[in-house]
């Protein structure tokens, strides 16, 4: 493996070979610790990966344990804007699990390495000319979280996301990934930070590698909620 082709994270997760021919990830970074919001709580939320990437939004009750979540994922390859649902539930007094669903529209995306060279092709076929913000992008995610509450400033969690998206003259493309990592409680804010593997497969081409992340919520009370 070319580890100079590592996956920017987040998940971060476009693996930027000089041919490199994918739809964009709807979700390029991931959420922390299951639970973290308690009833009544948003959230404002962001994440960086190993190569400039990032996811930032808000997450907002529904009721019950769902949030519903705004976010725009961006990087040099995309702008995508997303919405879906987490939904938590715990699991006896120490563990949480979640599980996310959504999907995202927006423009990115390379084929051929979105070579100018139209005389040039790879593996998807000729080039074609576009740059990453001339495709228009869009697809669908689902994950699942699994956290442990250590103490009642720390959780450690795991995560896995599949994610399906397609791109203009680009093939359609799925989306792996599995991460882990702390999430700790300093004040109003709760920062995580991870490492983990994703990849990407298409009727081109695959890859994957490594990807490290670092994230930060800050909850506060909306609705009803707010006066009790």
């Amino acid at each position: 493996m070319n580890y100079r082709r590592w996956l920017p994270a987040v998940s971060g997760m476009a693996l930027l070979g000089c041919n490199a021919s994918y739809a964009p990830p709807l979700r390029s970074t991931h959420y922390g610790a299951p639970g973290r919001l308690g009833p009544g709580q948003a959230e404002v939320a962001v994440g960086v990966g190993n190569r400039g990437l990032g996811t930032g939004g808000v997450g907002l009750p529904v009721g019950g344990s769902v949030r519903l979540e705004v976010n725009v994922d961006a990087s040099e390859h995309w702008v995508l804007g997303l919405a879906g649902l987490r939904a938590s539930h715990r699991l006896g007094r120490n563990f949480t699990l979640d599980g996310e669903l959504g999907a995202g529209v927006g423009r990115g995306g390379e084929r051929c390495g979105n070579n100018n060279d139209l005389t040039a092709s790879c593996a998807a076929g000729a080039v074609d000319g576009r740059t990453a913000l001339g495709r228009v992008a869009g697809g669908g995610y689902g994950g699942l979280g699994l956290g442990y509450r250590v103490v009642s400033w720390l959780d450690l969690f795991t995560r896995a996301r599949v994610q399906g998206s397609t791109a203009t003259n680009i093939p359609a493309t799925l989306w792996w990934s599995v991460f882990a990592g702390p999430e700790l409680r300093l004040g109003v804010v709760n920062f995580y930070l991870g490492a983990g593997w994703a990849g990407y497969v298409n009727e081109a081409e695959n890859n994957d590698g490594l990807v490290l992340e670092l994230g930060a919520s800050v909850p506060f009370t909306v609705g009803a909620a707010r006066g009790r």
